[in-house]
């Protein structure tokens, strides 16, 4: 194996990594700049409330499985498959519960108007999860 090349597929592949990753904490700094701007305190403090639900039920979808996909040497169909049906799974029983137990989550939190919002919301999971397999 070329070692001068597999350097510079390290090197590219780190530097865009470090942009995705760079790039994605820009974009939702922005995000929430502009939203402190337009939103009251309450209604910031709402939107803060359901990103963090979100961004912590994703960690159940993903389950580090497409991290998974790209250490293997060599994946084949069938592996790919189990992955996109386990992650779109984990998604339609998080989306599930999101659903139901939204008025509790939202009642716990004292924010009666979270509930519609982590609803809503929670059909991004759905879309995260039919994305995750293939994005690895």
């Amino acid at each position: 194996m070329n070692t001068g090349n597999l350097s510079n597929k390290v090197r590219k592949g780190l530097f865009w990594s470090l942009i995705s990753s760079r790039g994605n904490k820009l974009l939702t700094l922005v995000l929430f700049m502009v939203l402190a701007r337009v939103l009251d305190q309450h209604d910031l403090g709402v939107f803060a409330a359901a990103l963090v639900v979100f961004n912590f039920l994703t960690l159940f979808v993903d389950q580090g499985l497409c991290e998974a996909i790209v250490q293997k040497a060599e994946v084949n169909e069938r592996q790919l498959n189990a992955i996109f049906v386990i992650n779109l799974v984990l998604a339609i029983l998080i989306f599930g519960l999101l659903w139901v137990g939204a008025p509790l989550l939202a009642a716990y939190m004292k924010m009666p108007e979270l509930t519609d919002i982590l609803r809503v919301g929670s059909v991004s999971i759905l879309i995260g999860a039919l994305c995750f397999s293939q994005q690895a």
